[in-house]
């Protein structure tokens, strides 16, 4: 059995790559030997239960959290863990890992694949951030996207070899379908979640809860998520008085049971990858308006008819949708019926199989 493992930059703490990085583990080891390696460790544990048949090499990684100072204290004992193990390809799970395993495994045998968990297009301007992403693209077999127009950006912007990128989106978590159940028009409640960091867009958010809210009405909009933009969302919350209206939920290891709660989901975020959320939401068959920022959420909603996509961050377009689907029950409704149009190219029967397929190709190279 061929053996592969997955690095991360820190499983040990919340988000969407470590969740993904988690779940895709999982699904790899049906087929492979899975190791799973954390270069920095923010906290003692690992923040995503793992599948029993996932090595996690406790013994490796460091504490400190700056590249530098995680690919100096990493670069034998990973280079050596490498060896030892006998790892057929390595999974570079996000840009940090990306670029850190440029660098440790350079001039090593094993086959590398770089997962771009980000979107290129997002930050073109950030040469930092940017010129990592080149280090991984040229010191790896190959660079897998998360979406199509990803690839596509790379072929643009980076002039990159198209038999050296593709994509593959990331899949909706099967323990998310245990929790679905039939669709509740009568809910009266929004429902958004996220890490609370600049991206996410949350102090948009709070501006489009403003006009939404402009008018009486019942509905109320629960926020589950924590990070440090927490504090500033909160008084702004106090500052336009709507403490009644949006309430702020913390963060909850039980998000899976918290869509069929819902009568909308609702996405505000500046720049996303591929958001899980959205996926989570489709898969409760729950309407969603997102903002159609440049990645992600126009290859999961079909505009009218799951959903809308609403021009980024036009607040005033995004609460009049909001409210148009807020005073339509029979529209919720309808949008909830269409919400599986495209739902099979994300389960994980699907994902694993293309994740299969593009990694056979990379041990041939």
């Amino acid at each position: 059995m061929k053996r592969i493992c997955l690095v991360d930059y820190d499983m040990t703490v919340t988000g969407g790559v470590e969740q993904v990085t988690a779940n895709l583990s999982k699904m790899l080891a049906e087929y492979y030997e899975v190791f799973l390696v954390s270069l920095s460790k923010k906290n003692s544990d690992i923040a995503y239960k793992l599948d029993s048949k996932v090595h996690y090499e406790k013994k490796l990684g460091t504490p400190k959290t700056r590249i530098r100072n995680v690919i100096m204290d990493n670069f034998f004992s990973i280079r050596r863990f490498i060896n030892q193990e006998h790892i057929d390809c390595v999974l570079a799970m996000g840009t940090y890992s990306g670029v850190v395993l440029s660098i440790i495994c350079k001039g090593m045998k094993v086959k590398k694949i770089f997962c771009d968990h980000g979107a290129l297009i997002n930050q073109l301007d950030d040469n930092t951030v940017t010129n990592y992403r080149k280090i991984a693209y040229r010191n790896t077999n190959l660079t897998v996207t998360l979406t199509e127009r990803s690839m596509s950006d790379y072929f643009s912007y980076m002039k990159a070899d198209k038999n050296k990128v593709t994509y593959i989106y990331n899949s909706i978590d099967e323990n998310v379908f245990k929790f679905v159940k039939p669709y509740d028009k009568t809910s009266k409640t929004i429902l958004s979640a996220g890490r609370m960091t600049k991206e996410k867009g949350f102090d948009l958010l709070i501006d489009v809860a403003k006009k939404v809210f402009s008018e009486e009405t019942d509905w109320v909009w629960k926020v589950y998520g924590d990070g440090k933009e927490y504090p500033m969302i909160a008084d702004k919350i106090k500052q336009f008085h709507l403490e009644d209206k949006v309430i702020l939920c913390g963060e909850t290891k039980e998000m899976y049971s918290k869509y069929s709660q819902c009568g909308l989901y609702v996405l505000t975020s500046y720049r996303e990858g591929l958001p899980l959320v959205l996926l989570e939401a489709k898969a409760n068959k729950i309407p969603i308006v997102s903002f159609d920022i440049e990645t992600g959420p126009s290859e999961i909603i079909c505009d009218g008819t799951d959903g809308y996509l609403v021009d980024k961050y036009d607040c005033e377009a995004m609460a009049d949708k909001i409210k148009k689907l807020m005073l339509d029950s029979e529209l919720r409704e309808k949008f909830s019926n269409e919400s599986s149009r495209n739902i099979e190219q994300f389960k994980s029967e699907n994902i694993k199989q293309k994740w299969y397929d593009t990694i056979e190709k990379v041990l041939q190279i």
